[in-house]
């Protein structure tokens, strides 16, 4: 037994071996498991949790947990992140020396840097200048990390050449493939070298939601590390990473770039917000539907609150225009599915589907699949709610939803109906 296993103390070192032994196989690791394994209390252990001291058990569902990120932990760093006891901000702690010390300070001023410029509503480039210090952030971060878990001889590629290892590599060696940090930071990486080629700006609104969560990711990895966090963060520690969502059009950008540089732009936008959303982890990329409570749903309904545990608060802005976004009202919706339900069954096939002497969509029949899928609960990529008793408008996407449900399965309508008379019925 080593001397840093030694001083661990007994439910450190088990906490250790459990999560460890999760990330290996993958499986879900219950609160009740945690608490029999390791003879941590309840009202101990969920309070690490919440605070970010375990920062690698991810929710999965109520008191159910993921592993993700432990690969390559050392007991010391694990020992490190458990050690800040306090809520809030940790206490300011000595200044490393040396090599270590030296990197990490040259990595905080990069993210300090980053953070600033692109918090200037005011500075034309202040994508291509985040991404730029955000990635030298990183770099000389996780070279401080080599440094410290390897040796100085670490950060160098073998060779006559004195030559520094690349981000790339350095991430490679120290995070798996498909690490969520480690894909952060190199779609991050990407938008850097495609900085000359692609004009930045236009990519803004969905890279600020990468760009949300590299902050997060070397925000939480620098503590653990060095022990006291990258910026000092004052008042109510409110860091506000602010972006106009207004998206771009084809025309626009046709006229403004040419064909071939437009189609690179909207391909380039399409994949980033395709690769966000099913990845739906905001270690990689911040999703627009995570939010929480004290956010009010009509006056900022694309608010999204998210935090490092209690150290930094970060508000992510979509500004959204409705009138864009939610055009539709629901019987301009009904109207399109009815047109798209003739061009593809027959009278014959339509008579079968709604089962009744006129067959056509209607509006009861929307307002029951829309209660079943609950878009009027809150504000949403289906639904958008302006705050009135009356006016609620809704996107495309409910049309293409219903197109899907009704010729997909011949039994969804039916189920939305007789919920809604059920529903009804309870009001009663």
């Amino acid at each position: 037994m080593t001397k840093t296993m030694r001083n661990a103390s007994d439910k450190q070192q088990k906490l250790f071996a459990l999560l460890r032994e999760y990330a290996s196989n993958g499986r879900t690791l219950t609160l009740a498991k945690v608490l029999s394994a390791t003879g941590y209390k309840d009202t101990a252990i969920k309070p690490m949790i919440s605070k970010g001291l375990v920062p690698w058990l991810h929710k999965a569902n109520k008191d159910t947990y993921m592993v993700q990120g432990f690969a390559g932990i050392t007991l010391e760093r694990f020992q490190d992140a458990l050690s800040q006891r306090k809520a809030g901000p940790p206490r300011p702690a000595t200044k490393h020396t040396g090599l270590f010390g030296d990197l990490l300070e040259a990595a905080a001023q990069e993210f300090q840097l980053a953070i600033e410029l692109f918090n200037r509503p005011t500075t034309p480039n202040r994508v291509d200048a985040f991404v730029v210090h955000f990635c030298a952030a990183f770099e000389k971060f996780l070279k401080a990390r080599l440094v410290k878990e390897q040796g100085a001889d670490s950060i160098w590629e073998s060779g006559k050449e004195r030559k520094s290892k690349s981000l790339r590599k350095v991430l490679a060696e120290l995070y798996p493939a498909q690490d969520p940090v480690r894909r952060n930071v190199e779609y991050v990486h990407d938008l850097r070298d495609e900085s000359m080629h692609y004009v930045l700006p236009e990519l803004g609104p969905i890279a600020s939601r990468y760009f949300q969560s590299g902050v997060m990711n070397f925000f939480r990895e620098y503590l653990t590390l060095a022990g006291y966090p990258p910026m000092q963060v004052s008042g109510v520690g409110l860091l506000s990473l602010v972006f106009d969502g207004t998206e771009p059009y084809q025309a626009m950008l046709v006229q403004r770039y040419g064909h071939e540089h437009a189609a690179n732009i909207l391909s380039r936008i399409e994949r980033l917000e395709r690769d966000a959303e099913q990845a739906n982890d905001n270690r990689f990329a911040i999703p627009l539907h995570l939010s929480i409570g004290f956010v009010d749903k009509n006056s900022q309904p694309e608010q999204t609150i998210a935090g490092i545990a209690g150290v930094m608060p970060i508000v992510v802005n979509k500004t959204l225009d409705q009138k864009k976004s939610h055009p539709l009202e629901a019987k301009q919706i009904v109207a399109e599915v009815n047109k798209r339900l003739k061009g593809r069954f027959s009278e014959d096939g339509l008579r079968k589907l709604f089962g009744r002497t006129k067959p056509e969509f209607n509006i009861h029949d929307f307002s029951s699949i829309s209660s079943m899928e609950g878009w009027k609960d809150n504000s949403n990529k289906f639904h958008f709610d302006d705050g009135t008793i009356v006016q609620h408008t809704y996107s495309d996407a409910c049309i293409d939803l219903i197109m899907e449900k009704l010729t997909k399965d011949g039994e969804y309508l039916k189920r939305a109906k007789k919920k809604e008379v059920e529903k009804r019925k309870r009001k009663k």
